[in-house]
């Protein structure tokens, strides 16, 4: 809609490189933003009248493992009975991982109970070493459902159209098989998908949390804990001793090394970079400021981080794959 549109090389290298701008409503051409996540704008004759930006609001809580567990089973569960409440039908796109399937069981719960709604249990059958599928079968056969199954093979002809979306380059890894998922759910008269999506980042943990042991000299639980993280991952134990525990410690004392880290990953990771990604890379992946969470007693500055920056960015990446599939059932 513009006379003369003029694309947006950092937000085109930040695409590119799977990082977040600072700005999140850029798009790839100047002078073109999009309500961000949490935003609201009103727009009346022509102009907009009024910008309403809420930012989400994280706390720390405190208690057992037992009590802070119990907490969230609640919040889970009240965000999904809240979700799908007033819906006909649910889909819920599942693997067999636990973010997804704790979204369906709280999902199955909540239309057993209250609601009236349907929910659907749509999944991507991938085989491979270690995948998800039995535990997803061990959940339906649980929760006396049965999965619908779609295959890479059905998601194919979404490849190339997931290329793009809102007018611009789409780098979600993802996007041709949930695309499939999605029509799918809307074939079956879905009104709401839910996902797991962001499980990942809030619950994965930090292995670095070993050189916070370290540096208040608890060498056993440092070496204890490795020793069990080694069982977990296959990795060797040395090979973990210097990367989070070593590497970390060093890296806090001289920010150069850090430096210097940031920058030989980058010129791996992107050798084939040219001028503008290259000045992106410099500027806000090597140059970015350093974070020491991993020093603190507790993760809420992590969290806040996550909750803050991560999951808009989450969500903003979401919302242009879905802004015209949501009508259309595809991507134009």
């Amino acid at each position: 809609m513009l006379d003369d549109p003029q694309l947006d090389t950092t937000w085109l290298a930040a695409s590119i490189a799977a990082e977040s701008c600072d700005d999140l409503s850029t798009t790839a051409y100047r002078g073109v933003r999009r309500v961000e996540a949490t935003e609201a704008v009103l727009v009346a004759s022509g102009r907009i009248m009024d910008r309403v930006r809420r930012r989400p609001i994280s706390s720390t809580s405190r208690g057992s493992p037992d009590q802070l567990a119990q907490d969230l089973r609640g919040a889970l569960e009240t965000a999904v009975a809240k979700a799908i409440s007033g819906k006909r039908r649910a889909a819920v796109m599942v693997s067999g991982g636990l973010d997804s399937s704790s979204v369906l069981a709280a999902a199955v719960a909540a239309a057993r109970g209250a609601t009236d709604a349907e929910v659907d249990a749509i999944s991507m059958s991938v085989g491979g070493p270690g995948d998800d599928r039995p535990y997803l079968r061990d959940l339906c056969e649980g929760l006396g459902i049965v999965p619908l199954r779609i295959t890479p093979a059905d998601a194919r002809p979404n490849v190339l159209s997931a290329l793009i979306a809102d007018g611009a380059p789409q780098t979600w890894p993802t996007s041709a098989w949930e695309i499939k998922l999605m029509q799918l759910a809307r074939e079956r008269g879905a009104d709401v998908v839910l996902t797991g999506v962001c499980g990942d980042q809030l619950f994965g943990g930090d292995p670095q949390v070993f050189a916070r042991y370290a540096m208040k000299g608890r060498l056993l639980t440092t070496t204890f804990g490795l020793a069990r993280f080694r069982a977990h991952s296959g990795a060797g134990f040395w090979t973990h001793m210097m990367r989070y525990v070593a590497v970390p410690l060093l890296a806090g004392a001289m920010p150069s090394i850090r430096r210097a880290k940031r920058k030989r990953r980058a010129n791996t990771r992107w050798p084939w970079a040219g001028l503008a990604l290259r000045t992106f890379l410099g500027e806000s992946y090597v140059g970015r400021p350093f974070l020491n969470e991993w020093k603190r007693s507790t993760c809420a500055e992590r969290v806040e981080r996550l909750v803050r920056s991560d999951f808009l960015e989450v969500l903003r990446l979401e919302a242009r794959r879905r802004c015209r599939q949501a009508v259309f059932g595809r991507i134009p």
